[in-house]
């Protein structure tokens, strides 16, 4: 499996729950070293920069298998995705072939993925967008009360980069802007 951006909220809690789950290799991906050592500590087995080529990913741990039903210890079988723009495309190179999958779930760099058909044809991978009204409703509706519950129990963490007082707000921003962030920030009156 592959995470995107794991040091943030969403990529943070998905590291935790595919090691609750069971997932034999984890890489993820964070936007500056200082984030490494706390994504491993969520569960990543493989922490990569953003920028650095996602191939490196199958020279860290070569004997391990990503999925022991079959999935190759070169590729990765599904991808969390949420940065977009090259970051989301480059992903392609790397997945199974005939059975990869990507999980669209953001796009924060603001550059949306450009994916070509005929690629995804002839590679017999596929991209899923993890949003719209049905999604949204199934995520509220069942796997929230799931994901609370495992936070109530201490078998999840939330990932919080800080509180501040809301006259922070703007200084906040430039944080997450500046990839300064590691989770989310609360804001409080």
């Amino acid at each position: 499996m592959l995470v995107q951006n794991a040091a943030g909220a969403v990529g943070g809690y998905l590291v935790q729950l595919l090691r609750r789950r069971g997932v034999g290799r984890i890489v993820a991906t964070v936007g500056s070293p200082a984030k490494r050592q706390r994504v491993l500590d969520l569960g990543a087995d493989t922490v990569l920069d953003h920028d650095e080529p996602l191939g490196a990913a199958s020279t860290h741990n070569p004997t391990e298998d990503l999925d022991p039903s079959g999935g190759r210890d070169d590729t990765i079988d599904v991808a969390y995705c949420c940065l977009g723009g090259p970051a989301t495309e480059s992903v392609l190179d790397v997945l199974t072939p005939g059975t990869g999958r990507i999980v669209q779930y953001g796009n924060g760099n603001g550059r949306p993925a450009r994916f070509d058909a005929q690629t995804l044809f002839y590679r017999g991978v596929t991209v899923r967008g993890a949003g719209g009204p049905d999604w949204y409703r199934e995520v509220l509706h069942v796997a929230r009360p799931q994901v609370l519950d495992m936070l109530a129990a201490g078998a999840v963490r939330p990932l919080v980069d800080s509180v501040r007082p809301l006259a922070e707000a703007a200084a906040a921003h430039r944080d997450i802007d500046a990839r300064r962030t590691a989770g989310r920030i609360v804001l409080v009156p």
